[in-house]
Order: structure tokens, then C-alpha cells, then sequence
């Protein structure tokens, strides 16, 4: 595999490349190339995707063959294990799917659908959202999915370390800036529902108390306040569809994602059996 450094195609960030997609040529970080590779496929064809960590949950779908980023490098994919697991235990015969990405193309269809009204555009099939650690969906019967979780993993900041190196500070970087395009369009993507399952964990020195960039971060999530979650919308007509965002200096751990992401799917599926009918999810017996 590739050793030098590239800014990832997916993720935007300059990490050691993992691998080329042997159909664009484009880089891949080695996260990020867990979700492309058995998705594309010239990709899949070199990949022995049996090897992939994989959610071991039996309710669980993947579409294309989407994979887990690997479980020894990614908590975050960790913390979606156990919220299966616990889904599955919570709610007997719930079915789940999980997507590494959402394409454009399937977003405005369903926004055509339910805002005939309105005209919508796109330039390119191939473009998506990837969110890190995917979509997670509730089907129901007739194989309509229902996001039930989208969660993202930021860090951003090496001051800290520079600082203990004798070394000045760098400019503080643009993560948070292309988060703030994926909020756009997942939170487009589900204005038909009345609630945004989107969560995010940032940490980080540019999260301390005294960063201007703790604002950007409060400017995405619509000035509501930080690390408390924002799953119902708010105000008249629900017109602020927040999500919730945890972000702090310290690493966040496995088991406090797990926490806010089980807290975020339950309520999620709960209200999507309020609004749809809990029989729309289980089949007759």
C-alpha cells in the first residue's frame, strides 16, 4: 500500500494513504478505504472483504457491502456495535441498516416526494455524504429505511503538542467547516420528520474554553448550546432541526459515545413507531 501523505477524497483530511480506487485514482485514508473499497467495483474485486470488521448483529443490514471502519482503530465504530446490540434487545425484531453514504441522487428524490413544490438539483450520481461513522436506519415493511443515527468523529488542533516541541502555533484548521456542509445536507435530507439524528464528536486544543472555534461549532448547530442533545425540533413548525454536538479538549471515550449514540437511536425509532405505526416495522405474524 501507498506510505506518503494525500488529502483523502472522503474524509478531506491529509493522512497516509492507504489506497488508490483502481476505477478514479483518487486517495483514500485507511479509514475511509474500509467504507469505498467493497463498495466500488473495481475496488472489490483485489478485496478479500471477509475480513472486514463487519456489525455482528443479525438484524443488521448492509447496502453494497458496507463495512465498519476497523474496530481497533475506530471507538466510534465500536460505540455502533453496542447500539445495535442494545437495539436489538430493547425492540424484538427491529430490522437495521447501516450506510457508509448517502448519494445525492436518493436524497432528492426523496425530498421530490414529499415537497412536489419545490425544485431541487444536483450535478453529479457519484456524489454523497459520508458521514464517519454512517447512517443507521430502521426498515420498515416495505423496505423504506429511516435514519435513526448519523454520527461524525472530528479532531482538530495540534497546538498542544507543537507547544510541548517549542514550536508556534499553526492556524487553526478547517474541519469544522466541512462538517458544517454535511449538517446542511442531512438536515435538508430530513426536514420531512421532526427530528435530526445527527450527532457529533469533536475534540481537541481548538475546542478549549477560549477558541473562537467553539462559535463556528454553536453557528452549525443553529446557536443551540453545546454537548447536550437536540434530537426533537424546536420552535414554531419544529424550524430548528439542531442535532446535538459533543465537543471538548479531551478525547471522547468508547463508552460516552455509546451513551449519547444509544440515547439518540431509541428515541429515534420511538418516534418513528409513534408517527408511522409500529406495525409498519414488524411483519404480521
Amino acid at each position: 500500500m501507498p506510505d506518503d501523505k494525500e488529502q483523502c477524497v472522503c474524509c478531506d483530511e491529509v493522512e497516509k494513504i492507504y489506497g488508490y480506487c483502481d476505477a478514479t485514482g483518487e486517495p483514500y485514508c485507511e479509514i475511509c478505504w474500509q467504507f469505498h473499497a467493497p463498495d466500488c467495483a473495481e475496488c472489490s474485486l483485489e478485496q478479500d472483504v471477509e475480513g472486514d470488521c463487519r456489525f455482528s448483529t443479525p438484524s443488521l443490514q448492509f447496502d453494497s457491502g458496507s463495512s465498519a471502519p476497523p474496530s481497533n482503530q475506530h471507538a466510534l465504530s465500536r460505540a455502533l456495535v453496542a447500539v445495535c446490540n442494545q437495539l436489538e434487545m430493547k425492540f424484538p425484531g427491529i430490522k437495521l441498516k447501516h450506510e457508509s453514504q448517502w448519494f445525492l441522487p436518493a436524497v432528492i428524490a426523496n425530498l421530490k416526494a414529499a415537497f412536489s413544490g419545490v425544485d431541487f438539483h444536483h450535478f453529479h450520481a457519484s456524489s454523497a455524504m459520508r458521514p464517519d461513522g454512517g447512517i443507521l436506519s430502521i426498515v420498515a415493511n416495505d423496505g423504506t429505511t429511516y435514519p435513526i443515527l448519523i454520527a461524525e468523529k472530528k479532531n482538530q488542533g495540534t497546538n498542544d503538542l507543537r507547544a510541548l516541541e517549542g514550536k508556534t502555533k499553526q492556524a487553526k484548521g478547517n474541519a469544522i467547516e466541512r462538517l458544517g456542509k454535511n449538517v446542511i445536507g442531512f438536515r435538508t435530507a430530513l426536514l420531512k420528520e421532526s427530528i435530526f439524528p445527527f450527532v457529533c464528536f469533536g475534540d481537541g486544543c481548538d475546542f478549549a474554553d477560549d477558541s473562537s472555534i467553539l462559535d463556528r461549532v454553536v453557528t452549525i448547530a443553529m446557536f443551540g448550546h453545546l454537548n447536550k442533545e437536540h434530537l426533537h425540533n424546536q420552535g414554531p413548525q419544529g424550524v430548528f432541526n439542531r442535532g446535538s454536538f459533543y465537543f471538548r479538549v479531551n478525547e471522547w471515550t468508547e463508552q460516552e459515545m455509546l451513551t449519547a449514540c444509544v440515547s439518540i437511536a431509541i428515541k429515534s425509532v420511538q418516534y418513528y413507531y409513534s408517527k408511522y405505526g409500529e406495525e409498519s416495522f414488524h411483519p404480521k405474524r
